[in-house]
């Protein structure tokens, strides 16, 4: 706010006694510049809230505000596939809120936390008698991705409904390379 905009603030009798060089006109102006740096940032607030512009600092903020914590390395905020994807993820929060607990959505998150194609998610596993198993999907996830195994397994473990079993499966063998 510059100091014509705060002099408008000012009771009438102020505004009358306001002349160009006074101790008056130099208190607006110095108040103008205090307020500069704030309304900067103010100006660039919508920013803050862009998990595509905000700091680096912050997408872990953000992450925890859309209920992301869990898939997190630590409590420093690190996403073992990187700061893009997680900030790919909290872009992605709401639709992946709207999905969770389906297979739809569960593809979709490590779809995007890997940044790989090719994970399937399986709802219909067929048991020895080729009829469905009831409460039981298979993730299958490719190859490229096995190194990051701990995050498969806790996006997991969070996306799908509680009372179903998971049964994670690497395209290639097992993430430890010994198959």
């Amino acid at each position: 706010m510059d100091a014509d905009r705060i002099a408008l603030l000012l009771p009438e009798v102020y505004r009358r006694a306001l002349v160009a060089g006074s101790p008056l006109d130099g208190i607006l102006h110095v108040m103008a510049a205090q307020h500069a740096p704030v309304e900067g940032v103010l100006h660039r607030f919508p920013e803050v809230f862009d998990p595509y512009l905000t700091p680096d600092r912050f997408v872990t903020y953000l992450a925890r505000w859309v209920d992301l914590l869990g898939w997190l390395e630590d409590e420093d905020g690190e996403l073992a596939t990187g700061n893009g994807r997680l900030r790919v993820l909290v872009a992605a929060s709401a639709e992946l809120a709207r999905r969770r607990g389906t297979a739809a959505g569960l593809r979709t998150a490590l779809t995007l936390a890997l940044g790989v194609p090719g994970v399937e998610v399986d709802d219909l596993v067929p048991g020895p008698d080729d009829e469905p198993v009831p409460f039981l999907v298979r993730v299958t996830v490719p190859a490229e991705a096995a190194e990051h195994a701990e995050l498969v397994e806790r996006i997991v473990r969070e996306e799908k409904p509680a009372h179903v079993v998971a049964e994670v499966v690497y395209l290639g063998g097992p993430p430890d390379g010994d198959g």
